[in-house]
């Protein structure tokens, strides 16, 4: 007659087997909470850059720029509820494209190439210490004549 019980070096095997599968599991998942995070700092840095780029384009051409919507502190709503935010905006001639500051009245050019920045600081990939993100937009504005 045959034994139909396991040994303890099949237990010990099958024990190793599951060990390795659940500590790949919850590293993986760790690893995409991880970077979830990180992907919605960058949409919501987006989302803020969109929302002065409406407010640029809706400006008027020529009128000095108000100061409080240099430091503008975007307030975002996910689900209702307000996400609390620590972007940085800022907007400035994009001189390096040729912006001259004619849309804030600087000069008296027909258009101007402004430059958004969102910058933010996360976590590291790792989970040790910080880095600094930033995402830059160029927008050229063109003078609106009345025909």
């Amino acid at each position: 007659m045959k034994n139909r019980g396991l040994t303890l070096a099949e237990i010990v095997v099958a024990i190793l087997i599951l060990v390795t599968v659940m500590l790949s599991y919850f590293t993986l998942t760790q690893s995409t909470i991880r970077s979830t995070g990180l992907t919605r700092n960058q949409v919501l840095a987006t989302q803020a850059a969109e929302n002065v780029i409406e407010e640029l384009i809706a400006h008027p051409y020529g009128a000095p720029f108000p100061e409080e919507n240099l430091n503008y502190e975007p307030q975002l709503f996910v689900q209702g509820r307000t996400v609390e935010t620590r972007f940085k905006i800022t907007v400035e001639p994009d001189r390096s494209r040729g912006g001259n500051g004619s849309f804030r009245g600087d000069t008296n050019d027909d258009f101007d190439i402004v430059k958004v920045e969102v910058s933010w600081n996360e976590p590291e990939p790792s989970g040790r210490g910080t880095r600094s993100r930033s995402l830059d937009f160029s927008l050229t504005l063109r003078r609106q004549y009345d025909l």
